[in-house]
């Protein structure tokens, strides 16, 4: 685990109980991507998950939800109670674990 609270960055890894890595995260603040609705002035930086992996043979595990879980509360403890992710819409396990976990689709690209 790697956090920098002053730059809003974390990276968190999951290993197995050999000690190998079997999974990452990172999570940043960036500018929303999403148009803003708030009248006069741009949407503040939300904490933005990205490079979300985990190596095959680990996958079913639950692990990338625990890493998702461990991103939000990093995200609360920074102020927010929102997290922007992405990823491609033919990405069909990512887009369940997404919709699992109880996010919205708010743009398509």
């Amino acid at each position: 685990v790697h956090t920098s609270p002053d730059e809003f960055h974390a990276m968190f890894g999951i290993k197995d109980d050999k000690g190998n890595f079997c999974g990452a995260v990172e999570l940043n603040c960036m500018p929303c991507p999403i148009p803003s609705s708030r009248q006069g002035g741009a949407e503040p930086p939300v904490p933005y998950v990205s490079n979300l992996a985990v190596r095959e043979d680990c996958r079913g595990m639950g692990l990338a939800t625990a890493m998702i879980k461990r991103c939000e509360e990093e995200a609360r403890a920074w102020g927010s109670d929102e997290i922007f992710l992405s990823t491609t819409v033919d990405n069909e396990k990512a887009l369940l674990l997404y919709r699992r976990l109880g996010y919205v689709t708010e743009m398509l690209e």
